[in-house]
């Protein structure tokens, strides 16, 4: 794991941009890390290295999951899944099961400790840890 530490969202937004390059399609991706500590803006740099719009991705804290069509090479789909209001829901519950091992798409969870894999085939491919380490640093281990 490699520890990178970020003084500005735009900071976290580009590392998420290098990282989105090292992707092929088929992960499952845990973001793992306070509320405040860069997860929401990781994923806009993602959707933007993925060639989706990152001004559309927002916290599915309320909807659950939001799904942004993609253009980066063989990856046509970002699914951003938040499990933070949630007590415990199975992740077949959740349909994440339908979208996880989708060779085209990259699914990314935030909060995945409230949710329970159940009969779940989704296997996670990477933890990412974020920190808060003042108001505009973040530690990311990727």
């Amino acid at each position: 794991m490699k520890k990178i530490i970020t003084k500005s969202a735009k900071e976290t937004q580009s590392i998420a941009r290098e990282f989105a390059k090292t992707l092929l399609g088929g992960e499952f991706i845990y973001l793992i890390g306070d509320l405040g500590a860069g997860k929401t803006t990781f994923v806009q740099g993602l959707a933007s290295g993925l060639g989706a719009d990152s001004t559309r991705v927002k916290s599915p804290t309320f909807v659950l999951m939001h799904e942004y069509p993609a253009s980066a090479g063989s990856i046509k789909r970002l699914v951003h899944a938040d499990g933070y209001r949630l007590k415990e829901m199975d992740m077949v519950e959740m349909e994440l099961d339908e979208v996880c091992n989708l060779p085209d798409t990259v699914v990314v969870v935030e909060w995945p400790e409230r949710l329970v894999a159940g009969n779940s085939e989704c296997k996670v491919t990477h933890k990412i840890r974020f920190d808060v380490i003042s108001e505009n640093e973040r530690g990311i281990e990727i």
